[in-house]
């Protein structure tokens, strides 16, 4: 406890404490007109009591906290383990929207499933105020796990033919397509053109996230043992860690890659451009997305540079790689995540299964 002496001269009493969320220091007072023992007692019992109030009232499950409130404070926790500049600026962007649509002043005591439910507009926004709710339940902040009462969208499984006739979502593509993209991008002519289209070939053959193969070095490439070390990503121009520890890895890769390589230096040779990244933009820096989607878009593509991505992963099941040598290739946690959502089935395996059964006889 600390004592000060006003110039009124009465004295103020003052005592820290650890704001348990926040981790950070801050204080109460208390002014008496005297200073003696028996006064410093009276003193550190109301500022103990003033503490125990703040605590009580601030973190108590039937505390009027408001849903914005709340989000704060869960933003506050998760700036200590999220990726600061690229996870936590999406997750910010997530909980800000679900802030809205929730209400900012709605009481979280107030909150119950057929509100939430209500007022959530995708799948997204249910998986963002689920992790916000989970999180303000496991610290006591509420009483009831409202995270388990959330719902997602229950969507129809598709089957093999509607997976098959359905082109216009699909999410990976034929051999065929990508000769098509590829050659599209070649016969522009152009330095961004052709840079894509070699940094999209080698996605497709390893497998790897967008931001892990624009932060390759000539020097990740080993030529001799025919590996390539994946170790890094770039993020808006610059180099940080890879996404998640599973992705940091030393894959094996056949001759294509190599002469890809090749083909990229010999570029850049060509447009004078000197740079320590292996595949990059004219001006010698990481190769960035938009420039990417651009592209694409104005060739008549998608987009989207993931689906090159999950391509690789159709193309090795197709091939009757082991599923387990995909999913290392790919960086997951599990084959779950490799079966439910990169490994599609192509038309060709389906070709397979329909001649497989045109000359069985079983009776």
């Amino acid at each position: 406890m600390n004592i000060e002496k006003l110039k009124n001269g009465k004295y103020k009493y003052r005592e820290k404490y650890k704001d348990p969320l926040t981790d950070k220091w801050k204080s109460v007072t208390v002014t008496y007109e005297k200073n003696n023992r028996h006064i410093e007692k009276l003193a550190q019992k109301e500022l103990n009591s003033k503490i125990d109030n703040i605590l009580n009232k601030r973190y108590s499950p039937t505390t009027q906290l408001t849903f914005s409130q709340l989000a704060d404070l869960y933003l506050t926790s998760a700036k200590e383990y999220l990726k600061i500049d690229s996870t936590y600026l999406v997750r910010c962007k997530l909980v800000g929207k679900v802030v809205r649509l929730i209400g900012e002043n709605t009481l979280v005591s107030n909150l119950t499933p057929t509100y939430i439910n209500c007022r959530m507009e995708n799948d997204s926004n249910k998986t963002t105020i689920k992790i916000i709710l989970r999180w303000a339940y496991e610290n006591e902040l509420i009483e009831k796990d409202l995270a388990r009462f959330i719902k997602r969208d229950v969507k129809k499984r598709k089957t093999l033919d509607e997976i098959i006739s359905d082109q216009d979502n699909k999410d990976y593509y034929e051999r065929e397509e990508l000769t098509g993209i590829f050659n599209t991008l070649s016969n522009n002519k152009d330095f961004n053109s052709q840079m894509l289209r070699l940094i999209l070939e080698t996605q497709t053959l390893l497998g790897k996230r967008w931001s892990e193969i624009t932060a390759l070095s000539d020097d990740d490439i080993d030529d001799d043992r025919q590996i390539v070390h994946i170790y890094k990503r770039s993020f808006n121009g610059s180099i940080n860690t890879p996404k998640t520890e599973k992705t940091i890895d030393d894959l094996g890769i056949n001759r294509r890659v190599i002469q890809i390589k090749k083909e990229a230096q010999f570029l850049k040779r060509i447009y004078g451009v000197s740079s320590d990244f292996l595949f990059c933009n004219q001006n010698g820096n990481p190769y960035l997305l938009p420039t990417a989607r651009y592209i694409l878009s104005k060739n008549n593509f998608s987009p989207k540079t993931h689906l090159f991505r999950k391509t690789c992963a159709s193309l090795l099941a197709e091939q009757g790689v082991p599923l387990n040598y995909i999913q290392a290739r790919l960086g997951h946690q599990d084959d779950k995540t490799t079966l439910n959502i990169y490994i599609k089935v192509t038309s060709k395996m389906k070709q397979q299964e329909q001649d497989y059964f045109k000359t069985l006889d079983i009776l």
